[in-house]
């Protein structure tokens, strides 16, 4: 079995005497290749547990190994780990040249060697035009190259990346993470990735690690904490929009299962409860989550349930509904398609991957549309109107529901199963 390139145990970081907690006992590996993100939102731990990997700061408890060797006790500087600021903390009254060559300098590494090698950096960075330019005369996206190629001329065991992208302008981000998965793929480091924004984890890294109050909440490939978020926490932070979550009591009822809101109730057809759901009892509180992509709207008299329109932001050739459903916020995901001049009112609208449905001329009000049958997928509205305080009825397969513990928030059993015809 290979030793991970970085070990991770119990680590934890507290301050005032035990007072305040910023990391709590988390644990986690990186493999040799791997690129690692710690993602959640400013002051959940992530900065700090990577000052203590580095180690710019000690930590009250826990582990840190790299190639299997504990290196807890080793200086910062002998650690092998490059650590590339979130404000780039470049010299800008350097050269670029002379910026990449500083980690060597200071090495006293051979003055041949280091020519070679900070070409060599420059060369793959695209940097090459600009050695001999002030760093302070180049742009944000320009100076984070400077300071990631600073890090790489080192040839570190383990790169640490602390909100790199934040400081640059909106534009100059998708190219640099381009950059960033090509240095990924081409020079195959071991990375770990600090980061508030899902868009930057979910695009550069292989694995995603969520933390939460200092705590590691979950930590899964990225695909799949996607799709299978295995707490609450996990669910109202990945995606945009978040995952709804509706939370109170579920039942096995005639004809299906009956969800009881504290102000309404839901009978999904066709499915059952799964066996550890049942034998948990009747009093159990659980956290229904559905993504915004999954509810389909309907007329109100054919929804499970029933929501009012409360505003519509439009993105692109999406829209995201806001909707007041028996007082609980919810959000749903469609298309629309622009019939009308602005003056007119909003676009007309349709659900995202509408199955089988061509679109009509638009009509007065909400069309009459019937469901599929019990237990299938219900098709797609025909064309809405997403006008404020229109009253439309809501549809959710139950094969998109992922059902959480009420009391715990951590993710359960799938939450219906079919039942047998």
């Amino acid at each position: 079995m290979s030793i991970p390139k970085l070990e991770v145990a119990g680590l934890t970081k507290e301050y005032r005497d035990g007072a305040v907690i910023a990391v709590d006992n988390i644990s986690f590996t990186v493999e040799s290749g791997e690129t690692l993100a710690l993602l959640g939102p400013s002051g959940c731990g992530k900065s700090t547990t990577l000052n203590m990997i580095v180690g710019l700061e000690q930590p009250s408890s826990g582990d840190i190994r790299i190639d299997g060797r504990s290196v807890v006790a080793v200086p910062a500087g002998r650690r092998d780990v490059g650590l590339v600021f979130q404000d780039y903390a470049v010299f800008t009254t350097m050269s670029v040249r002379d910026n990449l060559a500083f980690g060597l300098k200071v090495r006293k590494t051979d003055k041949a060697v280091i020519r070679r090698e900070v070409y060599k950096t420059a060369e793959f960075l695209g940097l090459t035009d600009c050695l001999d330019v002030r760093a302070g005369r180049l742009s944000g996206s320009e100076q984070q190259r400077v300071a990631i190629g600073r890090t790489l001329v080192t040839k570190p065991a383990l790169l640490l990346l602390d909100e790199p992208l934040s400081n640059l302008e909106a534009s100059a981000r998708p190219v640099v993470r381009r950059e960033l998965r090509r240095l990924q793929q081409e020079l195959r480091l071991s990375i770990i990735y600090v980061t508030h924004d899902q868009t930057e984890a979910l695009s550069l890294a292989d694995r995603i690690a969520i933390m939460h109050h200092g705590k590691i909440i979950q930590a899964e490939e990225t695909l799949r904490i996607m799709q299978y978020p295995g707490h609450v926490q996990v669910a109202r932070f990945l995606g945009s929009p978040p995952m709804n979550i509706l939370r109170g009591r579920l039942a096995d009822a005639e004809g299906g299962v009956q969800f009881t809101h504290a102000a309404f109730s839901v009978l999904f057809p066709a499915c059952a409860l799964p066996g550890g759901v049942r034998e948990r009892g009747p009093d159990k509180q659980y956290a229904l989550g559905f993504r915004a992509e999954d509810i389909i709207l309907v007329p109100p008299e054919q929804g499970l349930w029933k929501g009012e329109i409360l505003s519509v932001e439009i993105r692109g050739s999406d829209a995201v509904v806001n909707l007041n459903s028996h007082g609980s916020l919810l959000q749903c995901v469609v298309e629309h398609k622009r019939k009308a001049a602005p003056s007119a009112g909003l676009p007309a609208t349709r659900n995202a991957g509408a199955p089988d449905i061509r679109p009509e001329p638009e009509k007065e009000g909400l069309p009459a549309t019937a469901l599929r049958a019990a237990g299938a997928n219900p098709p797609a509205s025909d064309v809405f109107s997403l006008r404020t305080s229109t009253l439309v009825g809501l549809a959710l397969a139950p094969e998109n529901i992922v059902l959480f513990d009420g009391d715990s928030n951590l993710r359960l059993e799938s939450a219906f199963v079919p039942k047998q015809l």
